[in-house]
């Protein structure tokens, strides 16, 4: 596909997260016994490969969607098309576990959405980053430590060679010269070279047209402004009105060979999307409808707002334990003064609780509270999702490279492949899928290059793929015009 505005570094997903569990159920729900029993039980382990998923999306939902709601495990295996890719992965898995005595609920939002999606951020966030990359560092040359503080990742199958490169990629994010990534400049040089020197000139002619004629009708919670401002500087997530944004971003550096006096050489840049925005995807659907309403025809919140419930949500419901009451309440009250009010009534836990003196038992107040002492211990501790999951990062190369490996034989029940590695759907993949496999694959609906014909045909041609391997389309409500989906014949 002709999509130069995506770049040839994928950071984030061009279609909305989806619950994949779910999503299996749905389509093999008619083979339920008569107790209901589905394809696969509460008690086994749903297995699912992401081929080029590029970001953390679909983990979390279906992490947030499961957790509470069935005694299932989930094994997610990832396999991305750089090391920087799971560079990103392990930061962002370590943030969202951190303890909350070191990163608060809200602070780990903002990092969260900042680091994931902006060019430039605010130097706190970055000081964050650069203090983390010594843990990140260890944990990809010490087993032991990586298990004690992240245990949900796997990093068990990656070679000696690709732990290095990850170890290489740490430590330029911790360089304290900003000089070295110089992302405002290398922004507007990717945007020079798209649009070409007559075009660059009326950019804001083009980055509107885009927005009114393209994205606007298919994401419409995304405004305009912020989409804009995201094409002229790569500033997505600007929650704080009155804060600085003004520090690259390390985590979006890659390299790749250019052309240079006829020869290839290695540069570092930024070569990411320019065109599509990362609104779409955590911040273009909700469960929260009331986000979603209009005052005078206009939507009165943003995609920003969108992104920070979700993420509030997802933590809230991954982390029960961890994230009280009283503390997601106080998370929420810090967004409704920006703008963003949620609508479900939160059962807020009087802080005078900790401080009464009463008789207790077992460590546990008459009122239900935790003693201050046990409050603080959990605090201190990395966040556990409350179900079992596990995230296997794989090592880079094709599919087929997996196929000779005897321990993932008849392994999957799911396999997602995004836009730009649907190449992967191939005749390799199938002595690694159950016996009811399903395999889900992106549209290109929301990539803004592709004129409709061109979406068409790429639709037919994955449909095609799919078909040669014995595999029919099926549709679900859920999925909308997002993905295409096919079962085994």
């Amino acid at each position: 596909m002709a999509a130069k505005g995506l770049g040839e570094s994928v950071w984030w997903g061009v279609t909305p997260s989806m619950d994949l569990s779910d999503v299996y159920d749905q389509v093999w729900f008619e083979k339920a016994d008569k107790n209901g029993k589905l394809a696969i039980s509460d008690s086994d382990t749903f297995s699912v490969l992401l081929v080029g998923a590029a970001d953390l999306r679909h983990v979390l939902r279906t992490m947030a969607s499961c957790t509470g709601q069935t005694d299932r495990q989930l094994h997610f295996y990832m396999l991305e098309a750089s090391m920087e890719n799971y560079a990103r992965h392990i930061a962002f898995l370590s943030l969202l576990t951190e303890s909350l005595s070191k990163v608060g609920l809200q602070e780990r939002i903002e990092y969260y959405l900042e680091l994931t999606s902006n060019s430039l951020v605010r130097g706190q966030t970055m000081n964050y980053l650069r203090k983390s990359c010594e843990d990140w560092i260890r944990m990809v040359t010490d087993d032991a430590f990586q298990k004690l503080r992240l245990p949900l990742i796997d990093l068990s199958t990656l070679k000696y060679k690709e732990r290095d490169i990850l170890e290489g990629i740490f430590k330029f994010w911790r360089h304290q010269d900003d000089r070295t990534f110089d992302i405002a400049t290398l922004w507007d040089e990717r945007i020079r070279h798209y649009l070409t020197s007559a075009r660059y000139d009326a950019r804001d002619g083009v980055f509107d047209w885009d927005y009114h004629m393209k994205l606007g009708e298919m994401v419409p919670i995304v405004n305009s402004l912020e989409y804009k401002r995201w094409r002229h500087n790569g500033v997505a997530y600007q929650l704080r009105e009155d804060a600085v944004y003004e520090t690259p971003n390390r985590t979006l550096a890659s390299g790749v060979l250019t052309l240079k006096d006829g020869e290839r050489i290695a540069r570092r840049g930024y070569w990411g999307d320019i065109v599509n925005s990362p609104y779409i995807s955590i911040g273009s659907e909700s469960d929260n409808k009331e986000l979603f309403k209009k005052a005078n025809g206009k939507y009165v919140k943003t995609s920003s707002h969108v992104a920070e419930y979700n993420m509030l949500q997802y933590m809230q419901q991954i982390f029960p334990s961890f994230i009280s009451k009283s503390l997601l309440a106080n998370a929420k009250t810090q967004s409704n003064e920006r703008g963003l009010t949620i609508v479900e009534e939160v059962e807020e836990e009087e802080e005078e609780e900790e401080e009464e003196e009463g008789s207790s038992h077992n460590g546990v107040h008459q009122n239900g509270s935790q003693p201050k002492e046990a409050r603080k211990k959990v605090n201190e501790m990395p966040l556990l999702p409350e179900m079992n999951v596990r995230i296997t990062l794989l090592p880079l190369g094709p599919v087929a490279d997996m196929a000779v490996r005897g321990k993932f034989h008849k392994r999957f029940h799911m396999v997602y492949l995004s836009n730009s590695m649907v190449h992967h759907l191939t005749d390799k993949l199938l002595p690694m899928l159950r016996d009811d496999p399903l395999i889900m694959a992106e549209t290109a609906k929301f990539l803004l290059d592709l004129k409709e014909d061109q979406k068409m045909e790429y639709d037919r041609k994955v449909t095609k793929m799919a078909e040669t391997l014995n595999f029919k389309p099926t549709e679900l409500k859920v999925l909308k015009e997002n993905y295409l989906l096919f079962k085994k014949t």
